[in-house]
C-alpha cells in the first residue's frame, strides 16, 4: 500500500429539503452544525434519503488518490450498524482498502446530514457518533509494518515520500510551506494525545 489515511469516518447521507424544513428546525441555511444523537435520530426520522456517499475529509482525500490510481488505505472507527456497512461498502466501490474491523460500538456511525434546498444551497448537521471516539488502539500502524518487512528504517520510507511531495510542489511552480512536520516524529505525542481525548478530529 502506497498512503494510509487515518481520519473521522463519516457518512454524508444527502436529502433534498424545502427552505420551511430548514426554518421548522431551526437550522440556518448554508452553515454546518454540529449535532447530538438525539438531534440526528430526530432530523433523520423527518427527511427521506437521496444517496450515501462514505466521507470525512481524510477519507475524501484518499478516494481522490484512488481515483488517480494509487493503492490506498483508511483507517476510519464505524459501527456495526447500517450506515457502518454503507461507509465500508462505499470505500470499497472506490478501490480503497478499508483497514478497521467494525464491531457493535455504543454509539452509531458518524454522520453528516446535507439538506439540499431547491436553489442547491447545502445546508450540513454532522453528528460524529463513533467516529470521534477513534483511538490508538484502532489503527493498526500498517507503515511501520511495511518498514518492518522491508528491513528500512521508517524515516527512510517517509523520506521517499517527503521527496515526492516536493517534487510535485515544485513541478506546479507553487511555495513550500516554511515548516513541513512529520507525523512519524510525534507518534508517541499522538498516542497519547489519542489516549487522553475520547473526541478526536484529525
Amino acid at each position: 500500500m502506497k498512503i494510509l489515511g487515518i481520519g473521522n469516518a463519516i457518512v454524508d447521507v444527502l436529502c433534498k429539503v424545502d427552505d420551511n424544513f430548514l426554518k421548522k428546525n431551526s437550522l440556518t441555511k448554508s452553515t454546518m452544525k454540529l449535532i447530538d444523537e438525539n438531534e440526528f435520530k430526530t432530523l433523520i426520522s423527518l427527511l427521506d434519503i437521496e444517496d450515501t456517499i462514505s466521507g470525512g475529509s481524510v477519507a475524501n482525500s484518499i478516494v481522490g488518490l484512488s481515483q488517480l490510481g494509487n493503492n490506498v488505505g483508511f483507517i476510519g472507527k464505524v459501527s456495526d450498524d447500517n450506515l457502518g456497512q454503507k461507509y465500508e461498502d462505499g470505500l470499497k466501490k472506490e478501490k480503497v482498502n478499508y483497514l478497521y474491523n467494525k464491531t457493535n460500538e455504543p454509539i452509531s456511525t458518524g454522520s453528516c446530514l446535507i439538506l439540499i434546498t431547491p436553489d442547491s444551497e447545502r445546508t450540513m448537521c454532522t453528528y460524529l457518533g463513533t467516529a470521534g471516539k477513534i483511538n490508538d488502539r484502532d489503527i493498526d500502524d500498517k507503515i511501520i509494518e511495511a518498514s518492518q518487512k522491508s528491513g528500512e528504517d521508517i524515516s527512510v520510507i517517509t523520506e521517499k515520500y517527503a521527496r515526492i511531495y516536493e517534487e510535485d510542489v515544485a513541478a506546479l511552480n507553487a511555495d513550500m510551506p516554511d515548516i513541513v512536520p512529520k507525523a512519524t516524529d510525534y507518534i508517541e505525542e499522538m498516542k497519547g494525545f489519542f489516549n487522553k481525548n475520547s473526541s478526536v478530529f484529525v
